[in-house]
């Protein structure tokens, strides 16, 4: 059966400091140790990768300033909170530290109730952080789908802000129209109406998808090359989930 307690990683050159942690945080969390800043490298990089990092600042070789460094600069562990354990206690050792990307910085002799708080503290923050980078990927793909959908649709599709300016058309609108995207972005869509198509239509449309109604009928539009064409159009407000409407879509 898996455990689902997080990881703790003990990075310390000194035995008993080590066995102390250990002893202080085994019954929430699952634990490992390294004694070297070379070891912690390398175990903060095996799976599974910790969840958080205990680094000790003074340590023979590569010291902890070093192998926070080197985390923050690696992908697969820039993420992982690193809080420094260390005898120096002055305020320039805590900036430089917290300088280095590390979220926190206890001081020697350590405070057991102190470590447990901090520990949990930044483990509930990280893991916060991830569930809501995750949440953001899924919304991105879903994004991504959509907008490859409009683009790729049948029909033309064009995207107004509140003011009835251009904000997106599609590819078929460029297709059909003869305008490219870079030519028609931040106009109203008007700029298209022939002088067959009476201005109290345009009204009754406006009036529509401004009170939040869709509006439907047939337009009579001319092309980039001076052609009319009529087309049967869908006009309909965006709108947030208090009913503020953001934008405005026209399905033709």
């Amino acid at each position: 059966m898996n455990d689902p307690r997080p990881i703790v990683l003990i990075v310390d050159d000194e035995p008993l400091n080590i066995q102390v942690l250990m002893s202080l945080l085994k019954l929430d969390y699952r634990l490992c140790a390294a004694r070297s800043g070379e070891q912690a490298l390398i175990r903060a990089h095996v799976e599974p990768i910790p969840d958080l990092i205990l680094l000790d600042v003074m340590m023979p070789g590569m010291d902890g300033h070093e192998v926070c460094r080197r985390l923050k600069q690696h992908p697969a562990t820039e993420a992982i909170p690193v809080i420094f354990i260390s005898a120096m206690g002055d305020a320039h050792d805590e900036s430089g530290g917290l300088g280095l990307g590390a979220v926190d910085y206890i001081t020697k002799p350590i405070s057991p109730s102190i470590v447990k708080a901090r520990v949990r503290n930044h483990l509930t923050l990280h893991q916060a952080r991830n569930l809501l980078v995750k949440k953001f990927k899924n919304v991105e793909l879903e994004l991504r789908k959509f907008l490859q959908a409009v683009e790729q649709s049948p029909a033309s599709v064009m995207i107004s802000d509140t003011t009835g300016s251009l904000v997106y058309v599609n590819k078929k609108f460029c297709e059909v129209t003869g305008y490219h995207q870079q030519e028609v972005i931040g106009k109203n869509p008007r700029f298209m109406r022939s002088a067959h198509t009476p201005g109290d239509l345009y009204q009754e449309l406006w009036e529509s998808i401004t009170s939040g109604k869709e509006w439907r009928g047939e337009i009579q539009n001319h092309k980039k090359n001076g052609e009319l064409f009529w087309e049967y159009a869908s006009f309909s407000p965006l709108k947030e989930d208090d009913g503020t409407i953001t934008h405005f879509m026209a399905l033709v």
